[in-house]
């Protein structure tokens, strides 16, 4: 879960320190504890050393605050990025628009000796993010026991979840039964993973091409940048599956 620290560093300045996780079960939480530590402020420093995750639901987060600073007559600059984590911002293009200093942290995950062989895992869940960080527990212990290297892992954590993300925020909230299926096969090759729901769908017309200037729209866009491969078939009042392929660069 998200916690934050605030650090007044003076009458104008402070820093926030951001830990663990940002996405869509904790985001308006974590957004407005630092909206309400920053009033005021010519100078919003947010330390992320601690965090180790963000979806593009965090990024909207973090445009959200820039605007919110700006608009205010203040400056934001985002400091310590863990490297998967200042991977988002490049691709997304972020990193033009937003101050981000150059100390880059590293994660470290424990070597694995595993013997390999072919897996296949397969996990319903109910449309709701509490159970989004628990599929990316499924799919590390996945990558893992396979070798995949930190960077590839760090990208399937990503598309992972804003799959998952995107199939909950568009289903039907009024129906409790509504579940989302999960696929995982991995073998020394690849990792597979097919998200399918069974919400309203949608047609190719409907995506629209993502705009540098809006927080929303991201997902998709960044599923397609980390991925290596990734397939849609959705049918409008039918549902959505989508299947992304990670040749993992290996440890």
């Amino acid at each position: 879960m998200g916690q934050i620290d605030i650090d007044l560093l003076s009458e104008e300045a402070v820093r926030i320190k951001v830990s663990g996780e940002m996405d869509l079960f904790n985001v308006d939480s974590v957004i407005s504890k630092v909206i309400n530590a920053i009033k005021d402020k010519k100078e919003v420093i947010i330390d992320m050393e601690q965090l180790n995750f963000i979806d593009s639901i965090g990024l909207g987060a973090i445009i959200d605050i820039s605007r919110y600073v700006e608009d205010n007559g203040g400056k934001l600059k985002l400091i310590n990025l863990q490297k998967h984590i200042l991977k988002l911002f490049d691709t997304t293009g972020l990193n033009k628009t937003i101050s981000i200093e150059d100390d880059i942290k590293f994660t470290d995950y424990n070597d694995t000796n595993l013997d390999i062989c072919d897996d296949i895992v397969v996990v319903e869940i109910p449309a709701k993010p509490i159970y989004i960080g628990m599929m990316r527990l499924v799919m590390t212990a996945l990558a893992g026991r396979y070798n995949f290297g930190i960077e590839a892992i760090e990208d399937i954590k990503v598309a992972i979840t804003e799959v998952i993300t995107n199939s909950i925020a568009h289903n039907d909230k009024e129906k409790d039964s509504i579940v989302i299926h999960i696929k995982y096969e991995c073998n020394t090759n690849a990792m597979i993973i097919k998200v399918r729901d069974n919400g309203p769908g949608f047609t190719k017309d409907e995506v629209k091409e993502r705009d540098p200037e809006i927080a929303g729209g991201l997902g998709l866009y960044i599923v397609e940048a980390l991925m290596d491969e990734v397939s849609i078939d959705s049918n409008k009042g039918k549902g959505t599956v989508i299947k992304m392929i990670k040749y993992g660069e290996r440890k």
